[in-house]
């Protein structure tokens, strides 16, 4: 498979030293990117039609600039998140929608070893019936220009992945370094989180409960998933895997080659993106935001 690489310098090389790694995979060209000088930007058509793939590794302000000079007829694939506020990101997704354009959006927290351990664990009812939920994030920085940090909106869209979609959210804001989020599920069961920043070190800790037992994953442990049943029978989880990129760039490569069809994930991040609308909706006016109403 061609890939062609589109990005500033730093983040290029880390993406091409895991595309190197796949020996199905050739690097046909590498863009390297002065995201201080734009006007320098260059065409990209030419490029793309040399590839099956092209890779965009750019800051997130710069995501809407090349995603819209790119053409339509190569698979692109790029990190979330893909525009600096809720708006823009449900422009450009209704752009992309428009222009048929085939497009992965990668979530991270989709693809760390731990996390998708917790995914499977809940996913395949390993718990049980799923009850009640409560998740924390701590940042070492306080968001500057909008509600939410890079991390907060994996988070969110982790939740979206991993528990399912809202019925009612309510969020308080207590100032602007914590925030409580209420979130009653689609299938009744409850999530309660909590996104505190400026705390120092980051950390995330889940605590997953259902009517056969509860996990929970804690950041900062060595060991940091546990399971424990409603028999008392206790166990540690080890996940080990390759480094996140890797792991990352290898999703899209298996999806694109045996599963090309499921490539295009637009219309799941849309609704992520609408979950964490309402997350702002529901800020905005001090109320609960129920899901379809008013």
């Amino acid at each position: 498979m061609k890939v062609t690489l589109i990005g500033n310098e730093s983040e290029l090389n880390k993406h091409l030293l895991c595309w190197e790694s796949i020996p199905e995979v050739r690097v046909e060209q590498s863009v390297v990117i002065n995201e201080d000088n734009l006007d320098s930007l260059p065409s990209f058509s030419s490029s793309q039609e040399q590839s099956e793939l092209v890779d965009v590794c750019v800051s997130t302000e710069l995501k809407p600039v090349i995603l819209k000079r790119l053409g339509r007829n190569t698979p692109i694939t790029l990190i979330s998140p893909i525009a600096s506020s809720i708006n823009e990101t449900k422009q450009l997704l209704n752009f992309m929608k428009e222009e048929q354009m085939m497009v992965r959006i990668i979530n991270p927290m989709l693809h760390s070893p731990e996390l998708v351990n917790v995914n499977l664990k809940f996913t395949k009812q390993q718990l049980g019936n799923s009850g009640v939920h409560r998740i924390s994030i701590k940042s070492e920085t306080v968001p500057s220009n909008g509600r939410f940090l890079e991390q907060e909106v994996h988070l969110i869209g982790w939740i979206y992945h991993t528990l399912g979609d809202f019925n009612t959210i309510f969020a308080k804001q207590i100032d602007n370094r914590y925030m409580t989020i209420h979130i009653r599920h689609e299938d009744s069961s409850f999530t309660q989180l909590e996104l505190a920043r400026g705390f120092g070190k980051e950390e995330l800790n889940i605590e997953l409960a259902g009517s056969d037992g509860m996990l929970t994953y804690k950041s900062n442990e060595t060991n940091p998933i546990s399971v424990v049943k409603t028999d008392k029978s206790k166990r540690e989880i080890h996940p080990i895997g390759t480094p996140l990129i890797q792991r990352q760039l290898e999703d899209v490569y298996e999806v694109l080659t045996k599963d090309r069809h499921s490539f295009n994930n637009i219309t799941e991040v849309t609704r992520a993106i609408d979950f964490r609308e309402a997350i702002e909706a529901s800020l905005n006016r001090s109320i609960p935001v129920i899901k379809g109403g008013a």
